[in-house]
């Protein structure tokens, strides 16, 4: 068992679907364990690593790409954006849908196996650039290793 937050970086080879992975990369290069950050290729990933952690009252991060949009705070590729599930509505049609069970789904399905903290948080960053296998734009580069310094500030906080 490992105590502490779970932080699982979702996403595909495709372009800025890589944002989720990126975060991960960046936490390993600033020394987070490979057990506390992971990659996830399937969201159902989550269902096998949940039963090792010791979360509450530390909450699980999931980091993932969503589709740029006018008018949710993420119009521009690199505007992060931090989703509590369930406790207000977030953006299951902006997330990208590369996954074959979705985000949402796997959480429903970990709660009902109270598998899940009591916080849940999804950091979402903005793409636009999800053809198969080419590289992610700087912006969601950028804002992928923003983030990762944003969760390990937060971290350390609270320790």
């Amino acid at each position: 068992m490992t105590v502490g937050p779970l932080i699982a970086g979702l996403g595909s080879p495709h372009g800025d679907d890589r944002a989720g992975w990126l975060v991960i990369d960046e936490l390993h290069r600033r020394g987070v364990a490979p057990a506390a950050a992971r990659i996830a290729h399937h969201p159902s990933d989550l269902l096998d690593w949940l039963p090792d952690f010791i979360s509450p009252p530390s909450p699980l991060v999931i980091c993932d790409a969503a589709q740029a949009e006018a008018g949710a705070g993420m119009d521009e590729p690199g505007a992060c954006r931090d989703w509590s599930w369930p406790y207000r509505r977030w953006p299951v049609n902006a997330m990208r849908a590369s996954h074959t069970l979705p985000l949402e789904d796997v959480l429903q399905m970990a709660r009902t196996l109270n598998l899940l903290p009591e916080e849940v948080i999804v950091w979402t960053i903005a793409g636009t650039k999800f053809d198969p296998l080419s590289e992610p734009q700087d912006a969601v580069r950028s804002a992928a290793k923003e983030l990762a310094m944003q969760l390990l500030q937060s971290q350390s906080r609270s320790d």
